[in-house]
């Protein structure tokens, strides 16, 4: 499957990877050329959207999930939030992915 520019840039939005303003994609999570290879082995958009959120659930790593400064305080997303919300989407893209 030969991959389109505005292929790895869907593939990008639909696996929550931007890359960051006045940045390449060498400062995004996956480069175009990961992309590009695992849309090219999966031949499926959907598909390759359902292995990407497979690998960043892999992932996840652990960190603060609440902190204080003075009178504010501030909740962040747990680890098994992010982690069961990555295989969520994974579970999602490959239900489409059998339907295409």
């Amino acid at each position: 499957m030969n991959t389109t520019e505005s292929q790895i840039k869907r593939l990008r939005t639909m696996v929550n990877d931007p890359i960051p303003d006045s940045g390449t994609d060498a400062d995004a999570a996956f480069s175009n050329a990961e992309l590009e290879e695992i849309l090219t082995e999966t031949n499926d958009m959907y598909q390759a959207a359902s292995d990407i959120w497979i690998l960043k659930a892999g992932m996840v790593q652990g960190g603060i999930e609440s902190y204080a400064v003075g009178s504010e305080h501030y909740e962040l997303t747990s680890m098994k939030d992010q982690y069961d919300h990555a295989l969520a989407m994974a579970s999602m893209y490959v239900e489409r992915a059998g339907r295409s």
